[in-house]
């Protein structure tokens, strides 16, 4: 189990350098020159856990930043980007970029020159392919969080994406006239730092006369296509759904290196426009990329119920519930907001009343919180908190619900391929979403109007969805009660 003290900071900054593979005690040693005792164990643990870290099969570990970087990947701009003078950036560095930066945040150079960027106005329905892979779900987020919609609140219209948005392009022009640029050429792109998102980019003119002539960059090109198909299944088959369509995408990379991350290869969108077997496919409220013709759903029990929870993280061992421990701090938080009168109160809104705790932890939990309500009712301020401490409670509401279904499930007795599977998918997604945004308002400071109403949007849109997969489930749960009484009786 991973200490309170861990030093995040000081590995992290380690891992998005990193570009060898390494050991455990690689990291061990870096901590200790740093003046940091720590055990290998725990490390072990936490690169176990950590999303930019892969593990090889000779017992080292290699990060994002070794694997992609000097990768080489292929962008095909279409014919509107080329007239325009631009490049839109959306999802075609991925899974080479760093996912957690923005595509405004990457750069790009050429002949060691940093290519400008600029804002401009554009039709929504030209660039939303280009933003795809980032889950079509997720895309209103995506480019309201671009700098040229920071005015723009997309959550007071449900996240409704409107005909013309503000988006950060590439200033392409004098480039694109310099190298003679038409449409068919294409970007031939490498990854030079991972941590900075910096990408370089080479033309690559179209050589073909016609399209039914042949030429050895096309074959390269079509042996490719085979090659991701293949690999993309295998991943399918051997990951899953994994945390998102991007996470997907890396570990069907990360497999197969030697045959993708080639000069002459082609495009993930021109692969998805022309593929007969990989479609995007609803995966609860989500989309992933899955086989044509198969359900795509998580593949067993604990998949469902504890999707994105690293139990080592939680009161597991001291409750019995997957309770992470910001989770208390939130729901303490909100008692006080609420001004209650104790932690009998907090404790009633944590553990599910059909959840039965033994003796031993009921005290223990107590004392635990206890000693937390005492350490943060000293420093809380509900004038501060009186912005998000609304958004909160309502938060902790559902994730109480939550918690309450997953137990239920849990305890009845019924095994999972009895319920409708993507409803299961549903109730663990909205677990993480729900535990991710309370996580954010515990630990964001200063939260903007715009931030919040954007979290109460999403909040209302998860809790409709909760209140539809809870019939549902708690139907199946009834019934199967009923028929179970009916052979007894």
């Amino acid at each position: 189990m991973i200490q309170r003290d861990f030093p995040y900071e000081t590995v992290n900054t380690f891992l998005r350098s990193c570009t060898d593979a390494f050991m455990p005690k690689t990291v061990q040693r870096l901590l200790r020159a740093e003046g940091v005792r720590i055990d290998v164990q725990e490390v072990t643990d936490f690169l176990d856990g950590h999303p930019s870290v892969f593990f090889l099969a000779d017992g080292r570990y290699i990060t994002r930043a070794g694997i992609f970087t000097n990768a080489c990947f292929s962008i095909k701009p279409q014919r509107f980007e080329i007239e325009s003078g631009i490049l839109i950036i959306g999802h075609r560095c991925m899974p080479f970029a760093d996912p957690e930066m923005l595509p405004h945040e990457l750069s790009f150079t050429f002949s060691g020159m940093t290519i400008r960027k600029k804002c401009i106005e554009i039709a929504s329905d030209d660039v939303l392919d280009m933003y795809r892979l980032f889950g079509e779900e997720y895309v209103p987020q995506f480019l309201g969080l671009d700098p040229g919609n920071e005015d723009r609140d997309f959550a007071r219209n449900d996240f409704e994406i409107p005909n013309r948005i503000f988006l950060t392009v590439c200033d392409m022009r004098a480039l694109y006239k310099k190298w003679d640029f038409s449409y068919g050429d294409r970007l031939s792109a490498r990854l030079l730092n991972w941590n900075e998102g910096l990408i370089e980019i080479l033309p690559v003119k179209e050589m073909r006369s016609h399209i039914f002539e042949s030429t050895e960059e096309n074959d390269v090109r079509e042996r490719w296509y085979e090659h991701l198909e293949n690999a993309l299944i295998s991943a399918i088959e051997k990951y899953g759904p994994c945390q998102s369509i991007e996470e997907q995408l890396a570990c069907t990379f990360v497999d197969n290196t030697d045959v993708l991350c080639i000069p002459g290869c082609g495009s993930l969108d021109e692969y998805l426009g022309r593929t007969k077997k990989i479609v995007f496919a609803e995966y609860g409220v989500e989309t992933r990329l899955w086989k044509k013709g198969e359900e795509c759903t998580a593949s067993s029990w604990r998949d469902r119920f504890e999707s994105g929870i690293d139990v080592s993280e939680t009161l597991y061992g001291e409750i019995g519930i997957p309770l992470p421990e910001f989770m208390v701090d939130a729901y303490i938080l909100d008692s006080l907001y609420r001004k209650d009168k104790g932690i009998r109160d907090v404790f009633k809104r944590i553990i599910p009343s059909s959840f039965v705790l033994e003796e031993w932890q009921l005290k223990t939990f107590l004392l635990h919180l206890e000693t937390k309500y005492v350490i943060l009712s000293e420093t809380y301020n509900r004038f501060t908190d009186f912005n998000k401490g609304e958004v909160r409670s309502r938060a902790l509401k559902l994730y109480s619900a939550l918690v309450k279904l997953i137990c239920d499930l849990d305890s009845c007795g019924l095994p999972a391929d009895l319920f409708p599977q993507q409803d299961l998918v549903v109730l663990s997604q909205l677990f993480a979403h729900t535990g991710h945004l309370v996580e954010a308002l515990l630990y964001q400071e200063n939260l903007s109007d715009k931030d919040l109403s954007a979290a109460s949007a999403s909040l209302e849109g998860m809790t409709f969805s909760f209140e539809d997969i809870e019939e549902i489930l708690v139907s199946v749960m009834e019934n199967k009660k009923k028929d179970a009484f009916s052979i007894v009786k």
